[in-house]
């Protein structure tokens, strides 16, 4: 590997540790948001969820990887791709099961990306996963 590589590896290893940050503490801040407008009384402590479908994120994301080949996506990416098509993914879901598939061989982990190894499918369920 050459230093060039190496440090572009770093940078983007920096960048997503940044955004991973970004998206904690803008969670974060919701919480305190919703909060305070529980406290002045502008929100039930209890608030009803919408029962809107949502989407199997695990064939989402295996979808998403096959759809990007060898580039790869990151976490990061793999939400914003989802939302541009329609479907809203949690950031910290999909790493998690980034994490999740590269532990289980069904991705390999490079660079920062992610991309599916050899003999995975979209279709494939992960150990333990149920659909």
């Amino acid at each position: 590997m050459t230093v060039r590589t190496s440090r572009m590896r770093k940078l983007y290893e920096l960048r997503d540790a940044l955004r991973a940050e970004i998206e904690a503490k803008k969670l974060h801040l919701e919480g305190v948001e919703m909060a305070i407008r529980a406290a002045d009384g502008d929100l039930p402590l209890l608030a009803t969820r919408t029962n809107a479908v949502r989407p199997n994120v695990k064939k989402t994301l295996l979808n998403l990887l096959e759809e990007v080949g060898e580039g790869g996506l990151n976490a990061a990416t793999a939400v914003e791709l989802a939302n541009r098509k329609g479907e809203k993914l949690e950031r910290a879901t999909v790493s998690s099961l980034l994490s999740r598939f590269k532990s289980e061989g069904m991705v390999n982990h490079e660079g920062g990306m992610y991309r599916l190894a050899g003999g995975a499918k979209p279709d494939a369920t992960p150990k333990g996963v149920f659909n």
